[in-house]
């Protein structure tokens, strides 16, 4: 039996890669090392590898099903919006990043920021989409 993949579905996912590439980060931009972190970083990519080809399977397999109109347009709109605020937010890191840059080492404090930033989008992403979807908007 074939079930349908919804898009709130693809979302969380997103959101899991999301997770997943912030962690990746975390192993890259880590001061201390350890024998073991080799493997948890292997792991980790490996993982993303497995995630990002789950993705684009049941994306394949979403666009192969009839459309749904109103939560298409509803992805759009709160693409839209979600785009604005992560604007918003990137820039607000790059004048932090500029005007502090002189005084300290900003560069990790900013690789951070854009990394939660985007976590946190791509969850907001799910909670606009749902209100949306909800509403009939």
């Amino acid at each position: 039996m074939n079930k349908k993949v919804s898009i709130t579905e693809l979302m969380a996912e997103t959101a899991v890669l999301t997770i997943g590439l912030t962690f990746y980060y975390w192993c890259w931009v880590r001061t201390d090392w350890k024998e073991s972190y080799t493997y948890i970083q292997n792991a980790v990519a490996g993982g993303i590898i497995c995630i990002i080809f789950l993705i684009s399977y049941r994306v394949r397999k979403f666009h192969k099903e009839p459309i749904d109109e109103l939560a298409r347009a509803n992805l759009k709109r709160c693409d839209s919006i979600c785009l604005k605020i992560f604007a918003a937010a990137m820039a607000l890191t790059a004048f932090i990043g500029g005007t502090l840059g002189h005084v300290a080492n900003t560069a990790s404090f900013m690789g951070w920021v854009i990394m939660i930033s985007l976590i946190i989008i791509s969850i907001l992403r799910i909670i606009i989409f749902k209100v949306m979807d909800q509403k009939g908007v």
